[in-house]
């Protein structure tokens, strides 16, 4: 019956640890689609689950080979039982008998009206030897399976915690490991958003400082092409083509280029920085998936597995 207990006892405990098992990987389909590989830990924890349940299917043959057992027990327990009380019986009445006289049979036989024949008997002294024998034969063999039976549930429940064991310790490393890919991975795009975030403030810079630049050549520009409107109005005789008026035009074509390569060069820079950006957001979006993953593997599922316990027996 003990030993029944301890089978049926780590029978649900199997069955609890197998739901556990089915139910972290359910946790783990719930990652961001991204991060939902078939990784070392899914392996390890369909391995801890298909082990479980050979272990519960094990064990629970066990069971009903003690339940059987036990059954055959009772069953030889009866029969000695019946017959050790039989020859109870059959003592106090060989002892009445050894005690009676002529006296006590003529009492006997007026107080029950004793007529009847003595009733032939059925059982030979030798099979009255073997029936005893073959219940205790039963007995005793009964007895040694009972033993060998205990000896092979003990030897299961010691091999089957070791497995148990040793593969939950498997998948343990396998989150562990995991969490830790998962923590190098966030910690190196967080330094990356560091980086990224520096370098779009810097281009930000950049580009303001290049819309100085151009608005003071824009009004360096406006100043020359204003000189030049102004000169038109001299004398036509005074309209010559002065060094003065060759230095303006060379000005405002030098400003004119110069104002042109800013204007691109703030484009540029615009494009770099909304490339930055969508960067920027991709390194966000890959920390909250690789933020999500963590704490379901690091949280979630350690909670659950902190409750998994694999008894000895």
């Amino acid at each position: 019956m003990a030993q029944e207990a301890e089978d049926s006892q780590n029978v649900r405990s199997n069955q609890l640890t197998t739901f556990g098992s089915i139910q972290l990987h359910r946790g783990r389909m719930k990652r961001p689609q991204s991060e939902r590989l078939h990784d070392e830990v899914d392996t390890e924890l369909l391995k801890e689950r298909e082990l479980i349940e050979g272990v519960a299917s094990v064990l629970q043959r066990v069971i009903e080979q003690i339940i059987e057992q036990i059954r055959l027990n009772r069953s030889g327990k009866y029969h000695l039982e019946h017959d050790l009380k039989e020859k109870f019986e059959a003592q106090c009445i060989d002892n009445s008998c050894a005690l009676m006289t002529i006296h006590s049979i003529d009492n006997l036989q007026k107080s029950k009206n004793i007529n009847a024949a003595m009733p032939s008997l059925s059982v030979t002294p030798k099979q009255w030897e073997n029936i005893s024998d073959i219940h205790m034969a039963k007995v005793e063999q009964q007895k040694t399976n009972s033993l060998s039976l205990r000896a092979l549930a003990e030897s299961l429940l010691e091999q089957t915690a070791a497995d148990m064991q040793k593969e939950l310790q498997a998948t343990t490393e396998a989150f562990q490991r995991n969490v830790q890919e998962i923590k190098a991975a966030k910690s190196q795009m967080e330094d990356q958003l560091t980086t990224i975030t520096s370098e779009i403030a810097g281009q930000q810079r950049i580009r303001e400082d290049l819309q100085v630049a151009i608005t003071e050549n824009e009004h360096c520009l406006s100043l020359a092409q204003a000189r030049l409107d102004v000169r038109r109005h001299r004398p036509a005789k005074e309209q010559c083509h002065d060094p003065a008026q060759s230095q303006l035009l060379v000005e405002v074509q030098q400003l004119t280029a110069q104002i042109s390569k800013l204007r691109e060069a703030v484009a540029q820079s615009e494009m770099e920085q909304r490339a930055m950006v969508r960067y920027q957001l991709e390194l966000q979006e890959n920390i909250e998936v690789k933020a999500s993953a963590l704490y379901i593997d690091e949280v979630i599922c350690a909670q659950h597995r902190e409750t998994t316990i694999i008894h000895n027996f």
